[in-house]
């Protein structure tokens, strides 16, 4: 089967520890190398799609440092900066596991531009969250609480930024010729980097796309089977966090669309996620779950499943 999996910014690196190194994001990327190989020697093929929400929150921060002699980019160049950052990440790590468990693919990298609507209500209410987590001491003392960009989470302050939808993928042609290639697509980092059609020129503008919408995208456009959409919860659970929480083994589409309207399930974190994949569901099926547990859930076993 063709499977998109849609790996999470935090799949690569944590959010909540300020003093991680490169070193330690490698190791992640590593790891996440050794399950798509995994996965590929079931018998699927995969494309790669990743988030990118604590390497572009870290590279905003650099910016706003506003250190003599750097040059100040706007959000959506560095949204592009983090698809060339974490897909060679991703791209030797995967090619280095390839070779040693001797599969013969190639591994490529396709930066996304995804068209988005420029009128999107998205822009005018940030919701994306980004970067590291502050705890409002922090804030207060680093001044930044004062720029009115900051939400509260469980786990503490973060910086949101617009979210807009996107709607189609100009690079679709390259990513659909080198998959009938059978090469290994990382593709639609970071969601890519919103772009607008101002007649018929292109137009890049400020916000980060949400990866697993923009995966659901690109899913239903290359005729993907399977929409896995990983995350750090093993899947979709009612109540999350209190000690009535359930785990949701299965799920229509309908039955998501309550829970996001009900506010069962969060907005900024699994709500997202449940949005995509109903947005897959009438093409095929969809598995929210754990790094953990995907091979488990790929044979039914583990995970939510949310289908027509």
């Amino acid at each position: 089967m063709l499977i998109v999996i849609a790996i999470g910014g935090n799949m690569i690196s944590d959010a909540s520890n300020k003093t991680e190194t490169f070193e330690q994001q490698l190791s992640r990327v590593n790891s996440t190398a050794e399950l798509i190989s995994k996965i590929i020697q079931m018998g699927h093929d995969v494309v790669i799609t990743h988030g990118n929400g604590p390497q572009v929150g870290s590279l905003l921060l650099q910016q706003e440092e506003g250190i003599d002699g750097t040059i100040k980019l706007p959000l959506s160049v560095l949204t592009a900066c983090t698809q060339g950052l974490i897909g060679v990440m991703l791209q030797h790590a995967l090619s280095n596991q390839f070779r040693n468990d001797g599969i013969e693919k190639n591994v490529l990298i396709i930066p996304a531009t995804m068209i988005v609507d420029k009128s999107d209500p998205a822009f005018s209410n940030p919701t994306k969250p980004v970067g590291p987590y502050f705890n409002i001491t922090d804030l207060y003392e680093s001044g930044l609480k004062s720029d009115g960009k900051y939400q509260e989470f469980p786990q503490g302050y973060r910086k949101v930024v617009p979210s807009p939808i996107p709607t189609d993928i100009l690079e679709l042609p390259i990513i659909d010729s080198l998959l009938q290639q059978g090469t290994v697509v990382i593709t639609a980092g970071g969601g890519g980097t919103p772009t607008v059609l101002e007649g018929n020129r292109l137009q890049r503008i400020d916000g980060v796309i949400d990866k697993d919408l923009a995966s659901a995208l690109l899913a239903r456009k290359i005729d993907a089977d399977i929409l896995v959409i990983l995350t750090n919860v093993d899947g979709v659970y009612l109540n999350y966090g209190r000690p009535s929480q359930q785990l949701l083994p299965h799920l229509t589409a309908e039955d998501g669309l309550k829970l996001i309207e009900n506010g069962d399930v969060m907005k900024g974190s699994m709500a997202p996620k449940v949005l995509a994949a109903i947005n897959f569901s009438s093409q095929g099926k969809s598995i929210i779950t754990s790094p953990d547990c995907v091979l488990e859930a790929l044979e039914g076993k583990a995970g939510t499943v949310i289908h027509e």
